[in-house]
């Protein structure tokens, strides 16, 4: 969890080590989420690099309006580290077992993680929240940081 989101703002913990860089295999797994589009085994995919696994989960619950549910087998650095070459892919169930085998074939593991559906995020062993929920406190967020100041363009249409 090293110089990672989630170490900076529950941990307190702004140092230690970024996870290290593996350019083969960040362009490995890239390539690989290539093939699966192009195969048409990917819905959507979202990399781990800002948050972790379980934020990507979140923020494509968001961006879907679909419920998500990570299963509770996860740690905190595998939930929250944001190392790279990492993704989560919504994968159609119709669609896994192709997946899966284009993903031995590129001898890169996919690892069920969880499941798309409903109207709750659920996130490990925590309660389920409504996504509702997670959108109002997400965008009530936003509005905070930014202190309801309004936007404004500076762009000139002509």
């Amino acid at each position: 969890l090293g110089a990672s989101a989630f170490g900076a703002e529950v941990m307190g913990d702004e140092g230690g080590d970024a996870p290290l860089v593996d350019l083969e295999a960040e362009r490995q797994a890239a390539d690989l989420v290539l093939l699966l589009r192009d195969a048409g085994c990917l819905n959507a995919a979202h990399d781990v690099s800002d948050g972790g696994l379980a934020v990507a989960a979140v923020e494509m619950a968001l961006a879907s309006g679909i419920g998500v549910r990570v299963a509770p087998a996860f740690d905190l650095t595998q939930l929250f580290g944001e190392d790279q070459g990492r993704y989560v892919l919504a994968v159609p169930k119709d669609r896994m077992l192709e997946a899966l085998k284009i993903g031995d074939a590129q001898e890169i593991a996919l690892t069920m993680i969880g499941n798309f559906g409903g109207d709750d995020v659920t996130v490990g062993a925590a309660h389920p929240v409504s996504l509702a929920m997670v959108r109002d406190v997400h965008e009530r967020a936003l509005d905070a940081i930014v202190g309801g100041t309004p936007l404004v363009s500076t762009f000139n249409d002509a």
